[in-house]
């Protein structure tokens, strides 16, 4: 099986979309069991909930909302920039930019829209939630206006962004399994589980690489890794995963998990804050956020609840 080479082959030509791309992708996740790859594949594929979590690469952006009214003697207002302070709180959501959508379709709307920017509209039910606060006197913006339609501005470079954002992703994650499993294709498909913590440290190191961190808020990152809590020797496979690291660094960073590995779980739950203190020292200075970012989720997992 050549599936490295066809996926690199494949995302620097361009002449594969991005779906086609993650579905090759899907292949090497589920045989190694990679499961965090495998949903970040999924997420992309079938689009993201209204609750989840979301890539940098896919919002949220302020958004520049442009607004239809309607006023006295049959006059009207068409694109009239209506200003993000002007609304409630409830409001707020409608003034950012949050690409949900399944990246084949954001593949569509490039094709179709050209070199001109997309478009969302506000709801029915928004603009007459809007309408009623003007009527109440509690939202002005045009003086004996009404609302008719707004929409958010979707600028074609974002969506762009956002689809070349995946396939840099991809096209990564190959390339650094290349560097760490040069022996990946030719791994019989029944022994491939035994790399799936070296796949998951990884995907953890590419998915966040340039600060696209994906975050549930600004604060939280929403990480996990493929590692067996308690297991030394799945930690010790995840960390060979981590390019970026040194071999002195991943020695010190076994060196700190053993210290409580034989340790009584009560005693073990008072020191896994000292340890994750430890593995900052250890990563934190001359490694860049990404193998950080990995390596503090390989360990947090590995020592379990209490950890972070």
């Amino acid at each position: 099986m050549h599936m490295l080479d066809d996926i690199i082959s494949s995302a620097t030509s361009g002449d594969a979309s991005v779906a086609a791309l993650l579905r090759s992708v899907q292949v090497l996740a589920t045989r190694t069991g990679a499961r965090e790859l495998a949903s970040w594949i999924a997420r992309e594929r079938d689009g993201y909930g209204e609750n989840d979590p979301l890539p940098a690469y896919r919002g949220p952006r302020p958004a520049h909302v442009l607004a239809q009214f309607t006023g006295p003697f049959s006059s009207g207002v068409t694109d009239f920039p209506i200003p993000r302070a002007a609304f409630p709180e409830e409001f707020q959501p409608l003034f950012e930019i949050r690409l949900l959508e399944p990246i084949a379709s954001m593949e569509d709307s490039l094709l179709q829209l050209g070199a001109k920017d997309g478009a969302m509209m506000w709801s029915t039910d928004a603009v007459m939630r809007a309408n009623r606060l003007i009527q109440s006197g509690d939202l002005h913006l045009l003086d004996g206006y009404g609302l008719v339609k707004a929409r958010q501005v979707i600028p074609r470079g974002l969506v762009v962004g956002a689809v070349e954002a995946v396939r840099n992703r991809v096209l990564g994650l190959a390339l650094e399994l290349e560097q760490v499993l040069p022996d990946l294709d030719d791994i019989p498909t029944h022994d491939l589980p035994a790399q799936r913590e070296t796949v998951s440290a990884v995907y953890n190191v590419v998915v966040h690489q340039g600060g696209q961190a994906i975050v549930g808020n600004s604060e939280v990152l929403q990480v996990s890794a493929e590692v067996t809590p308690g297991d030394i020797t799945s930690l010790r496979r995840y960390l060979d995963g981590v390019r970026g690291l040194t071999d002195e660094q991943r020695r010190e960073l076994i060196s700190a998990a053993q210290e409580i590995e034989s340790d009584a779980p009560a005693k073990k739950a008072g020191k896994t804050q000292a340890v994750m203190k430890k593995v900052g020292e250890i990563v934190g200075k001359g490694v860049e956020q990404a193998v950080t970012i990995a390596v503090k989720a390989g360990m947090e997992h590995w020592l379990g609840p209490g950890a972070s």
